[in-house]
């Protein structure tokens, strides 16, 4: 089989370690067959998979071939530029995934991660997941960005609004429990990839649960 109907499969079986395994022996064939499946619909489980899959790829490798993952985010963050006249497809979730994964050798490329996709409307939803997988790990790189990132929960914008609230949460921003919980009977039905997989959920729960979180460590 060749490495590209492979890496499809192993991807839409959530097969983590074989990729991981395929990639020592075809590293860049590898991280180039995933990053085709970022341009899938943001609805599809297997963009979201590519997404996972890249992380995982940068935990195993990047300490070996820093300098291969270093390009990687540099052209997501091109992607991000208007000027690049290119659609940004994942690029601030993709980013995320690689970061959160390396947040040590890696998370330099936090703030321009977030102040690109913020000039960017189309980055925004990614933005805010982005954040939220990065603040888990290490919200030190992501605290900088809260103010901009609980601006969205007063979005018109359920998508917005829903992943500001799930961001909060997993940075651990106790200060935005006020406004969190007057959302908490918000009935508007987003899809979050979230504990590896790809759920609807309604925003008041997304928002029960960040407020659950947060003031179990408050």
């Amino acid at each position: 089989m060749d490495t590209k109907k492979l890496v499809t499969e192993l991807l839409a079986e959530e097969k983590y370690e074989q990729i991981i395994k395929l990639a020592g022996k075809k590293h860049s064939q590898t991280l180039k067959y995933i990053q085709m499946h970022l341009f899938e619909d943001i609805n599809k489980p297997i963009r979201w998979y590519a997404i996972e899959a890249l992380g995982r790829l940068a935990k195993e490798f990047a300490s070996k071939e820093p300098e291969a993952y270093r390009n990687l985010l540099r052209r997501f963050l091109w992607a991000m530029n208007d000027e690049s006249g290119n659609v940004p497809w994942s690029s601030p979730e993709a980013m995320a995934s690689v970061i959160a994964n390396q947040p040590f050798l890696l998370g330099d490329f936090t703030p321009f991660l977030i102040t690109n996709a913020l000039d960017n409307p189309m980055c925004h939803r990614g933005m805010l997941w982005a954040a939220g997988r990065i603040g888990r790990v290490r919200n030190i790189l992501v605290l900088p960005f809260v103010k901009e990132i609980t601006a969205f929960l007063s979005s018109d914008n359920a998508d917005l609004r829903g992943y500001a609230v799930w961001a909060l949460g997993e940075i651990g921003y106790q200060d935005g429990l006020p406004q969190l919980k007057k959302i908490q009977n918000d009935k508007n039905k987003i899809c979050i990839f979230k504990d590896g997989k790809l759920v609807t959920v309604e925003v008041g729960t997304l928002s029960q649960e960040a407020v659950s979180k947060l003031e179990k460590v408050s």
